[in-house]
Order: C-alpha cells, then sequence, then structure tokens
C-alpha cells in the first residue's frame, strides 16, 4: 500500500514543469490583486471621497449634455429652416417676380440675381419648364416649386402686334408683288440661228457667257441645223437645254456649206467638226481619187466614223 501511495504522488519532469508554471501564475494572479487593492490611485470608501465622485459624474453628464445640444444645434437650425422653407412656399408668376419674394421661395439673392438678369435682357417664362431650364434652379428645388408656379397668360404687347402686321403687310405685298411679276412675264421664243447675244440672254438661265458662245459657234458651224448642236457648247447641258427647249426655234435659213472638193486643208481645218488630221486625209484621197461624189467617198477615210459623217452632211458640198 505504501508503494502505491507513493507512485500515485510521483510527477515526470513535464508534469513538474507545468505543476510549477500553474503555481507562478498563481502567485502573480495573487500580487497583482494585492497592488489593485492598496494603490494609492484608488479612493478609500469614505464619505468625502464618494461626495467628489458623484460631483465629478454631474460634471460629465452636464458636459456630455452641453457636447450633445452643441452637436445638434446645426442640425435642429436646419430643421428648423427647412421647415420654415416649406411653409413661406405660396402660388407664384416667375415672371417679374421679386428678389425678395424669390429668396422666401428657398432661393439665394445670387440665385435670384440671376433670374432677373434673365428677365432684364428679355427673358420670359412661357411654362413650367422654362423654370426647370435654368441652371440656378435644381431639380430637387423645382419639383419642390413647381406644383405653386402659376404663369398667367403672357398679354399680347402693342408693339409685338404692331410687328406682327407690318410682316404680315410686307409678307402679303411680297406676294403680290411676285404674282404680278409672274403675270407679266412671258417666256421669250427664240430663234437660235437669227438672235443676238442680247436675245439669248432673255432666256432664263442663259448669262452673257451662253449668250455669246450661242452665237459665236453658230458662226463657226455656219448656222444650227439641231437644237442638240447647243450642248456642244462646253458646260452646256442636257438638263439646260431640256429646261429651255420649249422657248427655241429654228429657222430653216441657208448653211454655210464645205466645198469638200475645193478647199484645201487649212479651209477645211477651220469647221469645228474637221481637225487637221482629217482635213489632210481627205485631200489626199481626194488627190489620190478624184473627187467626192456622195458621202459614201468620204469613208474612204479611216478617220470618218459614222456619228462624224452624219453631223458634217449637213455641211457638205459635193460641188
Amino acid at each position: 500500500m505504501n508503494q502505491d501511495f507513493k507512485d500515485f504522488f510521483y510527477f515526470n519532469r513535464t508534469e513538474r514543469r507545468g505543476i510549477l508554471s500553474l503555481l507562478l501564475i498563481i502567485v502573480a494572479l495573487i500580487g497583482w490583486n494585492l497592488y489593485l487593492t492598496y494603490s494609492p490611485y484608488q479612493f478609500p470608501e469614505t464619505e468625502s471621497n464618494l461626495e467628489q465622485i458623484y460631483a465629478s459624474l454631474k460634471l460629465d453628464s452636464a458636459q456630455n449634455a452641453q457636447s450633445y445640444k452643441s452637436s445638434d444645434r446645426v442640425d435642429i437650425g436646419s430643421s428648423i429652416k427647412k421647415q420654415n422653407q416649406k411653409d413661406s412656399l405660396f402660388p407664384f408668376d416667375p415672371n417679374d417676380l421679386s428678389v425678395e419674394l424669390w429668396q422666401r421661395l428657398g432661393l439665394s439673392a445670387k440665385q435670384a440675381a440671376v433670374i432677373k438678369k434673365y428677365e432684364a435682357k428679355g427673358g420670359r417664362f412661357r411654362n413650367k419648364e422654362d423654370v426647370q431650364k435654368m441652371y440656378t434652379i435644381s431639380e430637387v428645388m423645382y419639383q419642390r416649386l413647381e406644383p405653386y408656379i402659376n404663369i398667367a397668360e403672357q398679354p399680347f404687347k402693342k408693339d409685338t402686334a404692331q410687328r406682327f402686321k407690318s410682316q404680315t403687310e410686307y409678307s402679303r405685298k411680297t406676294t403680290d408683288l411676285k404674282r404680278t411679276n409672274f403675270k407679266k412675264y412671258v417666256r421669250p421664243i427664240v430663234d437660235i440661228n437669227l438672235a443676238d447675244s442680247a436675245t439669248f440672254k432673255t432666256i432664263y438661265g442663259i448669262g452673257p457667257y451662253f449668250s455669246g458662245k450661242m452665237v459665236s459657234y453658230r458662226k463657226e458651224l455656219g448656222g444650227y441645223h439641231s437644237k442638240n448642236q447647243l450642248t456642244e457648247i462646253w458646260g452646256f447641258s442636257d438638263s439646260l437645254l431640256q429646261a429651255i427647249d420649249s422657248q427655241l426655234v429654228i429657222s430653216r435659213i441657208p448653211i454655210d456649206k464645205i466645198r469638200v472638193n475645193q478647199q484645201a486643208a487649212a479651209e477645211l481645218k477651220n469647221h469645228p467638226y474637221i481637225d487637221w488630221n482629217l482635213a489632210n486625209s481627205l485631200v489626199k484621197i481626194r488627190a489620190k481619187h478624184g473627187k467626192f461624189e456622195n458621202k459614201n467617198d468620204l469613208r474612204r477615210s479611216v478617220l470618218m466614223t459614222d456619228s462624224l459623217l452624219n453631223k458634217l452632211i449637213p455641211y457638205i458640198s459635193f460641188e
């Protein structure tokens, strides 16, 4: 039995270290507790000390209350201001509203001044949306003001009425003048083989350039045999010809002919349809084969195309 008792209280090295550490912790805790109990910073529980503690607590409470009041003063003031602003709303016409009344609605003096400057430049509020367009009025402010906006119907000012009347009369007179000029204007009928440049200029769309070219090209050709020949003038488009076609006629005047069997190459090339190469070719063929009897003889020149021959035939004389 003695041996069992000894074995029960036997501890190995690790267990002994653990027990020793536990004892040290217990001693440290007891020492810390004694230090706190007898520390000079602790107040003995006497009646006078308790009164000091209560006084200190009251002071802290008063300071906290003062701090609370100071921190909330702005919020309370803001709430009162907002309440006053809400209560100050009233139905209003934004046109010619005074700065003081704008401020009563919640705008600052600077914001109200911007609106008055807008009115001074002739700006008017014709509907609620015009108020919303003012950059000084935020979306939130507009939503608050919108139910109270009541814009009166704008009077028709005397000067505006007079200006409108003058514009109406001017428009009517201009229209009547145009109608009168339209009635008086008679589209001229022009003979392109007889007209001079001044006569050509009476056609709408024909200016000094085309009128001069129509006369000079007629001389170079020896006379027009078709209206389509006008499109051979540089810049004279098919659309222009179509526009004035009803005003053009061609008299059957004698056309200056090209004496293809008599004229030299230098004379032949003066015609707009014959260049120097074709003129030389015709003269050489004539010298080799004799006179040209008809248009088929002209085909002997490789430079004579069918389209060119058709254009030349009205101007060719085989005498």
